[in-house]
């Protein structure tokens, strides 16, 4: 039945076969608020923005971004990238989501980018690097990026210990950007690190990773199997608490210029927000 109204529901947003409901929706909202911003910025108003929140040089910069929501921006994806380039510099370092569409097969120099089009335009660019991980991997650049994802291969789960997600919150100067995604973004990955740290200790998430499966990853045309493990079935965000964590972070700025939201948070003021509200007994999942 749930499958049933579900395909209705996708034929009625015109929902397309990479399309997720939520995706479909959110194509929706767009189209309304074009009707209420309409005040063009440029580069400039960008780059202002940029500092205004927060972004410095030397910074490690984790970017979660809709280039949807760039709609009112007088300028293109490649603009974007290579202004948070500029600001931090050649000492900091640029990482994206760069996972694939599927978990099960990840091929680092061949499969796309599902997670935007600045991903995508941001992982073929020179110089750039991908995590060898079939379940989260990032895209980065910048004397961090080795660092951060020479242990890549032997995780198991995006969020593990070897994940450069996870190592994050370890470094100084490790930032959180958010464009477009909200004022009170609840695509909060750190989250998922947090309570993999916790999944030995608090007692909801006993069996938060209990699925099993097999990734095919390709590294320069080299084919390994890997043992992987992922999160339980109908086990899903919790958006409402993943919104709630990152309010918590003290350490962060939002704006907001035309339609588009700002949010720069530090990674490691959320991971410990995150573990703190965790053990108070809240759960970040639904369906555990």
């Amino acid at each position: 039945m749930k499958k049933h109204i579900r395909l209705i529901i996708r034929k009625l947003l015109h929902a397309n076969q990479a399309e997720t409901i939520s995706d479909a929706l959110d194509r929706y909202r767009v189209k309304i608020e074009k009707l209420m911003y309409d005040k063009k910025y440029s580069l400039s108003d960008f780059r202002k923005a940029l500092i205004s929140v927060g972004l410095q040089e030397g910074d490690i910069v984790m970017v979660h971004a809709s280039w949807r929501r760039f709609y009112n921006f007088l300028g293109t994806p490649e603009d974007i990238i290579a202004l948070i380039k500029e600001i931090i510099g050649p000492e900091g370092t640029l990482l994206m989501p760069s996972y694939g569409q599927s978990r099960e097969y990840f091929d680092i120099l061949h499969t796309p980018s599902n997670a935007g089009v600045l991903s995508e335009i941001f992982r073929n660019q020179v110089g750039v690097e991908r995590s060898a991980c079939t379940h989260f991997s990032i895209a980065g650049i910048g004397p961090h990026a080795p660092i951060l994802f020479k242990d890549a291969f032997h995780s198991k789960y995006g969020f593990d210990e070897y994940s450069p997600y996870y190592k994050l919150h370890q470094f100084a100067n490790t930032k959180i950007l958010y464009l477009g995604l909200g004022s009170a973004p609840n695509k909060v990955s750190m989250v998922h690190c947090a309570a993999y740290r916790l999944s030995g200790e608090f007692s909801p998430f006993k069996n938060l990773l209990s699925r099993h499966y097999t990734g095919t990853l390709i590294i320069d045309g080299k084919k390994y199997k890997k043992s992987m493990i992922m999160r339980a079935n109908g086990c899903k965000n919790n958006k409402k608490v993943f919104q709630k964590i990152a309010s918590l972070v003290q350490k962060q700025k939002r704006m907001k210029l035309s339609n588009l939201d700002l949010v720069l948070m530090e990674a490691n003021d959320l991971f410990n927000q995150a573990i703190t509200y965790i053990l108070q007994g809240h759960n970040c999942y639904l369906g555990l």
